[in-house]
Protein backbone atom coordinates (compact mmCIF):
# COMPACT_ATOMS: atom_id res chain seq x y z
CA UNK A 1 0.00 0.00 0.00
CA UNK A 2 2.81 2.60 0.62
CA UNK A 3 3.28 2.15 -3.19
CA UNK A 4 -0.04 3.89 -3.84
CA UNK A 5 1.11 7.07 -1.32
CA UNK A 6 -0.26 10.35 -3.07
CA UNK A 7 -3.67 8.65 -4.26
CA UNK A 8 -6.46 7.54 -2.50
CA UNK A 9 -6.79 3.89 -2.28
CA UNK A 10 -10.23 2.19 -2.31
CA UNK A 11 -9.27 -1.25 -0.22
CA UNK A 12 -11.90 -3.98 -0.31
CA UNK A 13 -12.15 -7.14 1.20
CA UNK A 14 -14.19 -9.98 0.49
CA UNK A 15 -14.48 -13.97 1.67
CA UNK A 16 -13.92 -15.86 -1.46
CA UNK A 17 -13.06 -15.39 -5.37
CA UNK A 18 -15.36 -16.83 -8.40
CA UNK A 19 -18.32 -16.74 -5.42
CA UNK A 20 -21.05 -14.63 -7.29
CA UNK A 21 -20.81 -11.87 -4.71
CA UNK A 22 -17.28 -11.81 -4.77
CA UNK A 23 -17.32 -12.22 -8.50
CA UNK A 24 -20.25 -9.03 -9.05
CA UNK A 25 -18.41 -6.32 -6.25
CA UNK A 26 -15.12 -7.24 -8.66
CA UNK A 27 -16.88 -6.75 -11.96
CA UNK A 28 -18.66 -3.37 -10.20
CA UNK A 29 -15.46 -2.08 -9.12
CA UNK A 30 -14.09 -2.98 -12.98
CA UNK A 31 -17.05 -1.43 -14.62
CA UNK A 32 -16.57 1.45 -12.59
CA UNK A 33 -12.91 1.71 -12.25
CA UNK A 34 -12.28 4.90 -14.59
CA UNK A 35 -14.50 7.06 -12.54
CA UNK A 36 -12.48 6.07 -9.46
CA UNK A 37 -9.27 6.83 -11.08
CA UNK A 38 -10.87 10.36 -12.23
CA UNK A 39 -11.45 10.95 -8.58
CA UNK A 40 -7.74 9.71 -7.85
CA UNK A 41 -8.49 6.75 -6.74
CA UNK A 42 -6.59 2.74 -7.08
CA UNK A 43 -8.85 0.18 -6.26
CA UNK A 44 -7.40 -2.91 -4.56
CA UNK A 45 -9.16 -6.10 -3.50
CA UNK A 46 -7.89 -8.69 -1.07
CA UNK A 47 -8.84 -11.98 0.01
CA UNK A 48 -7.52 -15.23 1.95
CA UNK A 49 -7.57 -16.60 -1.57
CA UNK A 50 -4.20 -17.72 -2.95
CA UNK A 51 -2.05 -15.84 -5.43
CA UNK A 52 -2.61 -18.59 -8.33
CA UNK A 53 -6.73 -18.59 -8.14
CA UNK A 54 -6.57 -14.98 -7.72
CA UNK A 55 -4.49 -14.56 -10.75
CA UNK A 56 -7.31 -17.36 -12.49
CA UNK A 57 -10.27 -14.87 -11.07
CA UNK A 58 -8.85 -12.10 -12.43
CA UNK A 59 -8.21 -13.54 -16.15
CA UNK A 60 -11.23 -15.28 -16.00
CA UNK A 61 -13.83 -12.73 -15.16
CA UNK A 62 -11.63 -9.70 -17.08
CA UNK A 63 -11.20 -7.88 -13.95
CA UNK A 64 -9.33 -4.71 -13.97
CA UNK A 65 -8.11 -4.46 -10.79
CA UNK A 66 -5.34 -5.95 -8.82
CA UNK A 67 -6.32 -8.65 -6.26
CA UNK A 68 -4.11 -8.99 -3.33
CA UNK A 69 -3.65 -12.59 -1.01
CA UNK A 70 -3.86 -12.46 2.63
CA UNK A 71 -3.97 -16.17 3.42
CA UNK A 72 -3.25 -15.72 7.37
CA UNK A 73 -5.92 -12.75 7.51
CA UNK A 74 -3.17 -10.50 8.81
CA UNK A 75 -4.36 -7.69 6.63
CA UNK A 76 -8.12 -8.05 7.25
CA UNK A 77 -7.43 -8.29 11.12
CA UNK A 78 -5.83 -5.11 11.01
CA UNK A 79 -7.91 -3.44 8.69
CA UNK A 80 -11.03 -5.10 11.09
CA UNK A 81 -12.42 -7.19 8.31
CA UNK A 82 -12.97 -10.44 10.12
CA UNK A 83 -16.12 -11.64 11.45
CA UNK A 84 -16.89 -13.75 14.67
CA UNK A 85 -16.29 -16.95 13.21
CA UNK A 86 -12.95 -15.69 11.91
CA UNK A 87 -14.10 -15.21 8.34
CA UNK A 88 -13.63 -12.30 6.10
CA UNK A 89 -16.31 -9.76 6.71
CA UNK A 90 -16.81 -8.35 3.39
CA UNK A 91 -15.77 -4.60 3.94
CA UNK A 92 -14.29 -1.47 1.94
CA UNK A 93 -11.82 0.97 3.32
CA UNK A 94 -10.98 4.32 2.07
CA UNK A 95 -8.07 5.71 2.50
CA UNK A 96 -6.68 9.37 1.95
CA UNK A 97 -3.54 10.43 -0.34
CA UNK A 98 -1.11 10.34 3.40
CA UNK A 99 -2.50 7.16 4.52
CA UNK A 100 -5.39 7.99 6.55
CA UNK A 101 -8.44 5.79 6.91
CA UNK A 102 -11.30 8.25 5.92
CA UNK A 103 -13.93 5.91 5.54
CA UNK A 104 -15.06 2.53 6.48
CA UNK A 105 -18.05 0.17 5.11
CA UNK A 106 -18.78 -3.05 7.15
CA UNK A 107 -20.87 -5.89 6.51
CA UNK A 108 -21.26 -4.45 2.84
CA UNK A 109 -24.14 -5.48 0.14
CA UNK A 110 -22.56 -5.57 -2.83
CA UNK A 111 -25.57 -4.20 -5.04
CA UNK A 112 -24.94 -0.56 -5.41
CA UNK A 113 -21.52 -0.49 -3.06
CA UNK A 114 -19.65 1.02 -5.54
CA UNK A 115 -22.26 3.97 -6.10
CA UNK A 116 -21.98 4.96 -2.59
CA UNK A 117 -18.08 4.53 -2.71
CA UNK A 118 -18.11 6.93 -5.57
CA UNK A 119 -20.15 9.36 -3.56
CA UNK A 120 -18.31 9.44 -0.88
CA UNK A 121 -14.85 9.94 -3.06
CA UNK A 122 -16.23 12.72 -5.07
CA UNK A 123 -16.98 14.52 -1.82
CA UNK A 124 -13.39 14.13 -0.43
CA UNK A 125 -12.29 14.83 -3.77
CA UNK A 126 -14.34 17.65 -3.91
CA UNK A 127 -13.34 19.02 -0.62
CA UNK A 128 -9.21 18.76 -1.43
CA UNK A 129 -10.15 20.98 -4.82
Amino acid sequence: LSDLRGQRVVLYFYPKANTSGCTREAQDFTRRLKALQKLDAAVVGVSPDKPGALCKFIESKKLGIPLLSDPDKKLAKAAGAINEKGGILRSTLLIDRTGVLRWQWKKVKVDGHVDEVLGVLKDLHDADT
